[in-house]
This record gives structure tokens, sequence and C-alpha cells, in this order.
């Protein structure tokens, strides 16, 4: 337990293989910097957070996966839409 609190703290976080890099580096920025291990370098306010969540969700939205290969940057859009939405409740 104390070296996954240790890595935790001290490693940084791999990136999500998962999303296509293509649409997933600025969803991958605003993560990491909400997992910043200093935090003056993290979002100050969760609104914040929620702007450029907001801002992405506008992006994703003016240019749509184009072919079913990018079924995950469809997955990953979905995401983004339903997390912003939530934080506006």
């Amino acid at each position: 337990m104390v070296d996954s609190l240790n890595k935790i703290i001290r490693e940084p976080v791999a990136p999500d293989q998962r999303l296509p890099p293509r649409r997933a580096e600025s969803f991958a920025r605003i993560v990491r910097r909400c997992l910043a291990k200093d935090p003056e370098d993290r979002y100050q306010a969760i609104k914040d957070v929620a702007i450029e969540l907001r801002d992405l969700r506008h992006e994703l939205a003016a240019s749509p996966p184009r072919s079913q290969r990018q079924e995950t940057a469809s997955l990953q859009y979905t995401v983004v839409v339903n997390w912003t939405a939530d934080l506006k409740r």
C-alpha cells in the first residue's frame, strides 16, 4: 500500500493509450492538469475544468469522427459530452 501511495505522489500519470491521438490530446492535457503533482499546476477551481471541457465539447462537436475506424474517438466524444453535461447540473 505504501508503494502505491508513493507512486501516486511521485510518478507521472501514464497516458491513456485507448484514445486515438488525433482526438485525445486536448482531453489528455486537461486530465494531466487535473492530476498534476504540484498543486500550483492544477486547476484552481472546478469551474475552470468545466470551462475547458465545455470548449473541448464544442471543438469535438464541430469535427465529429469521420469513419468507423475511429469508433474510440466517438466514445471519447460521448464521455466528454456527458461529463460536461453533468458538471452543469
